[in-house]
């Protein structure tokens, strides 16, 4: 009977410290296996190009798709914002939130090129960097110039 009890207690608590250590280390496992910088990027499709950060200009037509996607915080998405200086013409696109692979999947970020209108655009994305995990505060960034052409 006393080795019943006793055996009870070390099950119970090997119980206890596995779900301390599941439970404890979601986030944590997250931001830790990130495995690359915090960047966004627009793709696009058919693939005519893609827009990176320190990249050059992207030009497309109204006909293309374009893909916001990324590598951001798990969980989060990625808040975009085109501005034309000239026009003041401007369009917004939140995404979905990055799965726990803190990737931001391209199937269901796809937006006509027609939605956005002709012009040119300063692409700015707002993110929360997986690197920054505790604070979970926005992080501008300044992805580059987009030209959207009659198509």
């Amino acid at each position: 009977m006393v080795r019943r009890g006793r055996y009870r207690r070390v099950a119970l608590a090997a119980v206890i410290a596995a779900v301390s250590l599941v439970v404890g280390s979601g986030p944590a496992t997250a931001h830790e296996t990130c495995g690359q910088p915090t960047h966004v990027w627009l793709a696009t499709s058919p693939d005519v190009g893609t827009l990176v950060t320190g990249g050059p200009p992207l030009t497309v037509t109204t006909g293309i798709t374009m893909i916001f996607t990324g590598v951001v915080h798990a969980g989060t998405p990625a808040r975009w914002g085109l501005y034309d200086p000239v026009t003041q013409r401007r369009f917004f696109y939140t995404g979905q939130p990055a799965r726990s692979n803190c990737v931001i999947h391209a199937e269901a970020e796809m937006v006509p090129a027609s939605t956005i209108g002709v012009g040119r655009y300063e692409v700015w994305a707002s993110v929360v960097r997986w690197e920054d995990n505790p604070q979970h505060a926005d992080f501008s960034i300044f992805v580059g110039m987009l030209v959207v052409n009659q198509g």
